[in-house]
């Protein structure tokens, strides 16, 4: 095998270990595998950089400047009102999540406390409400296990009321539902609390 098809499939299945090669090689090194081969592990930009653009292209490699523009196109926008999806408490309660804004709602609870999945925002919900602090508003509380021990403490507040954060008041009659969802304690969840 080549040097340049060793960078090009390594870290992939492709590249099988031989009886000379079974020892991992940290990125960016290279070591010989056997008299007259060598494997080298590159990043696509080392690759440009060390054997040139021309290579790249041949190879099917991009061109950092061609990574740039095939970003995948943005979603359009969702409108605030739209209802991501709805829960029940355990009083019967139906609780939307709203798309919402940076005020309330899965925007809100993603932005800015990086909750931004379905299961922990509304896991609280499954219960009763743990605190009224208004007669419309609620905060219910759950909890986030790792291997069955409690690892995070999750507030999730709902509105009952029909007027959001700002006025916000939606379309279809529904009460306004999620206004935020965090991990007690802590500006932003960890990374795996969205699983």
């Amino acid at each position: 095998m080549s040097v340049l098809t060793g960078a090009l499939l390594a870290g992939s299945a492709l590249l099988a270990p031989s009886a000379h090669a079974r020892e991992a090689t940290p990125a960016g090194t290279s070591r010989t595998v056997a008299a007259t081969h060598t494997v080298q592990y590159l990043s696509n930009d080392d690759f440009v950089r060390e054997y040139g653009a021309q290579k790249a292209r041949a190879f099917g490699i991009p061109l950092p400047d061609e990574t740039a523009s095939a970003a995948i196109p943005m979603d359009p926008p969702q409108p605030w009102y739209k209802i991501d999806w709805t829960t029940k408490d355990w009083d019967g309660r139906t609780i939307p999540t709203r798309h919402g804004t940076d005020d309330f709602g899965f925007v809100h609870a993603c932005n800015d406390h990086s909750m931004c999945a379905e299961a922990p925002m509304t896991a609280p919900y499954h219960g009763t409400p743990d605190k009224w602090t208004s007669s419309t508003r609620a905060e219910y509380y759950g909890v986030a296990l790792i291997d069955g021990e409690p690892e995070i403490k999750i507030t999730t507040v709902a509105e009952f009321g029909h007027v959001g954060p700002n006025g916000a008041e939606a379309p279809d009659g529904k009460v306004i539902g999620t206004i935020t969802s965090y991990c007690q304690g802590m500006t932003y969840c960890p990374y795996w609390i969205n699983g």
